[in-house]
């Protein structure tokens, strides 16, 4: 109860939240996305490990949602955030995290507390492509949407 209070807080106490729901509300970003395949020194490749579902939601009021489980393992991740999208750029903070969420999951950047992440989004193919960085060389993980 007392993680949903913090969530609603910080939400009713940002008053930049509501300008960027109404940025957002014809995005191409929102929906549920899942990660498939990722592209790496020009290849697409398939999923590391075929086990994972890992999920991306955008909503209209600006927060978004990132979670993960593996078929063959207990436990998962999960945080949301809020994001603005322009201009292919898509700023994402992460507001909460699952206090439940696997011990695993704290060595992931993306379900820190405050995290702050600013990275290109593009969409080919009606799919999200996600353009990171791996050792210099351009990452992109690929996503489907979901119904």
């Amino acid at each position: 109860m007392v993680k949903w209070i913090y969530l609603l807080l910080f939400i009713s106490v940002n008053t930049s939240l509501a300008d960027i729901s109404q940025e957002v509300f014809t995005s191409p970003i929102l929906g549920k996305w899942k990660f498939t395949e990722y592209i790496y020194e020009g290849k697409s490749l398939p999923l590391p490990n075929p086990h994972l579902n890992l999920f991306f939601e955008f909503n209209e009021t600006g927060s978004d949602r990132l979670w993960w489980y593996r078929n063959n393992e207990d436990g998962f991740c999960e945080r949301i955030g809020v994001y603005k999208y322009e201009n292919e750029i898509l700023e994402d903070q992460v507001v909460w995290v699952n206090p439940d969420n696997h011990l695993e999951c704290a060595q992931h950047q993306d379900m820190k507390l405050g995290q702050n992440a600013k990275n290109k989004v593009t969409f080919e193919d009606n799919k999200l492509h996600l353009h990171l960085s791996l050792k210099g060389q351009p990452f992109i993980y690929v996503w489907e949407r979901q119904n």
